[in-house]
């Protein structure tokens, strides 16, 4: 039985678990839920009918951390190192993603720009440390980390939002991070990981909530350019 992940079209806990089953090799199914629209049987698998949720021959797993644990652990191609500290360490930082995403689900949600300004604070003094204490130890290397695989959908929906309107990212502050994002983005894994739709999706998601950042101006990059 081919493992079967449940999720939406723009989750990016979700597309972490993608990330790994492409990176893996793993021949997988995904199947695409509306948000109060859950197929018949889904409070079996998900009791609190959160997604991902990943479906194996064994039974059902709930959150990416976890599915990306059983995945590691079930499946050849290891994405964490293989010493026993560096293995903590890698996880360490996994853990740190979990803050780092709460204050980027605030600062998109905000409805004032002082509201998303302090959300944005927030995340950039989390992105601080992981410059100074993740990224000095970190490298992509030709194959993605477990560590890239959970961090790739932050900095993609960060440089999202970034490239469309400006005021998001601070490239001098975070030089290693702003090269690590791009050198995620430009792998297969985490290009194939993305639904077609996801970014316009996405945006229609924050314009839906009438979230600051949705309202900000586009940037006119023909004229950023000249």
């Amino acid at each position: 039985m081919q493992p079967k992940l449940f999720t939406t079209r723009i989750c990016p806990y979700a597309q972490r678990c993608v990330i790994v089953l492409l990176e893996k090799g793993i021949d997988h199914q995904i199947v695409y839920i509306t948000p109060g629209e859950y197929p018949e049987g889904f409070e079996k698998i998900s009791p609190q009918k959160k997604v991902p949720v990943l479906v194996t021959h064994e039974g059902a797993i709930v959150d990416s951390v976890a599915i990306n644990e059983y995945l590691e652990d079930a499946y050849p191609e290891p994405l964490l190192p293989q010493g026993t500290y560096e293995r903590a360490w890698s996880r360490s930082w996994i853990e740190f993603c979990g803050p780092c995403m709460s204050d980027f689900g605030t600062m998109i949600l905000a409805k004032t720009a002082s509201e998303f300004e302090a959300a944005r604070h927030a995340l950039m003094g989390k992105l601080d440390l992981v410059e100074a204490h993740c990224l000095a130890r970190h490298m992509v290397g030709t194959k993605l980390s477990l560590v890239d695989c959970t961090f790739a959908p932050l900095l993609q929906r960060l440089w999202f939002l970034h490239d469309r309107s400006g005021g998001v990212m601070e490239e001098r502050r975070h030089p290693g991070i702003v090269a690590w994002g791009h050198r995620l983005m430009a792998s297969r894994s985490v290009i194939d990981s993305l639904h077609d739709s996801a970014m316009a999706s996405f945006l229609d998601f924050l314009q839906a909530r009438d979230s600051h950042v949705a309202c900000m101006a586009p940037l006119d990059h023909a004229t950023a350019a000249a």
